[in-house]
């Protein structure tokens, strides 16, 4: 493949966060179920250095290679090595990292790996996007394009192109947080006591998340066991304001974490540091 791990500088080592995307095929589970499954992926840090980047075969029955978004062929899956073992250098790569990504659950779903919650940050939830586009589900393409001014996927998508894409999405969330935490009160505080006062709110915010989380599958699972005869119009407007807090919840967790990073003295450019006057 044109890009290579990188080995000269083994970012590997590093505790930094990680930035994950990948492109799919559909695949058959079962008799008839379809699924969308990673075929190809691409892991790379905050810098945009290559940690991962590989095509990886599902070893299931292929009905659709999506090449018109996904740029994958048979020829490319060929000789690709099984998911399974990718999977488990995946799993090696990011354990204890924070791990980013565009809607990053697909992504997750898609390679059948399970990442813990608050070492996720979904560039999609972030508060910024999230108010700037009126969108819970805002793509990365019009997100880049406003926020920084850049063109991708301009012809089939490549996830090393929109990985990239997603960590310099991210270090403008980190700026943005990190000028606009600087006249906060958590940054008069000694660092240590800055990033446990941040750690107790996102943790704070994650099991708001979580409950909310299990009351919306409670409701849902209301709804579909409902017999009655008039519409649940109260039980659809409970439902209504769980996802809203969910949705909510998501933005703030998402936010936090970021600032969690940034307490903990996450590299941030000097050039930021220099335009918004905190040097």
């Amino acid at each position: 493949m044109a890009a290579k791990e990188n080995t000269a500088k083994d970012v590997r080592n590093k505790k930094g966060p990680l930035v994950i995307d990948t492109e799919m095929v559909t695949c058959v589970t079962g008799r008839t179920r379809c699924m969308a499954v990673a075929a190809q992926i691409s892991i790379v840090d905050t810098d945009g250095n290559v940690v991962l980047h590989t095509y990886a075969h599902p070893c299931l029955e292929i009905v659709s290679y999506n090449t018109k978004h996904s740029g994958l062929t048979a020829d490319l899956l060929q000789t690709a090595p099984p998911l399974r073992q990718v999977r488990c250098k995946i799993t090696r790569l990011i354990r204890g990292r924070v791990l980013v990504g565009h809607a990053i659950e697909n992504d997750l779903w898609a390679l059948n790996i399970f990442h813990p919650a608050h070492l996720i940050v979904d560039t999609q939830r972030i508060g910024q996007i999230q108010c700037m586009f009126g969108s819970r589900t805002p793509g990365l393409k019009p997100v880049c394009r406003e926020l920084l001014q850049c063109d991708i996927q301009t012809g089939s998508h490549c996830s090393l192109e929109d990985a990239r894409a997603t960590a310099d999405l991210f270090m403008h969330a980190v700026q943005k947080v990190h000028v606009l935490c600087m006249t906060e009160e958590v940054y008069s505080l000694e660092k240590t006591k800055r990033a446990v006062l941040v750690q107790t709110k996102l943790s704070a915010l994650q099991t708001d998340l979580d409950a909310n989380r299990q009351l919306l599958e409670n409701l849902r699972i209301e709804e579909e066991e409902y017999c009655g005869g008039a519409q649940p119009v109260e039980l659809w407007n409970r439902i209504d304001e769980a996802q809203t807090a969910v949705a909510e919840l998501e933005e703030s967790v998402a936010d936090y974490t970021i600032l969690l990073l940034v307490a903990n003295g996450i590299d941030v450019p000097s050039s930021w540091m220099e335009c918004s006057g905190t040097q």
